[in-house]
């Protein structure tokens, strides 16, 4: 399944960027963990723009079934405070910035 990531750093709260992704479980974390530091919030919908999750200041906002929601949780968690080095070596995944 093809996923949509937005981040969002504009003062005047719209995306910047706009990324088409797959939307694993892993790429999904990787994608808030590369963009967490750099921006105010992401955004991360699937290709009808339902939402998936939003990551907002450390906070997360879903809009999937509490299984996925736990999940996604639990990777980025792991990933922030259990073994962020491992997880980078191997969360080198492109993302297609949409023009």
């Amino acid at each position: 399944m093809k996923v949509i990531g937005y981040v969002f750093d504009q003062p005047n709260g719209c995306y910047q960027y706009k990324y088409y992704f797959e939307g694993s479980f892993q790429k999904i974390s990787t994608f808030i963990l590369q963009n967490r530091m750099k921006c105010k919030k992401i955004t991360i919908t699937d290709i009808a723009d339902c939402l998936i999750c939003t990551y907002d200041d450390g906070i997360f906002y879903f809009g999937v079934e509490s299984d996925n929601a736990e999940i996604i949780v639990q990777m980025v968690n792991e990933a922030i405070y259990l073994k962020p080095i491992q997880f980078k070596l191997n969360s080198d995944y492109d993302m297609e910035e949409i023009e």
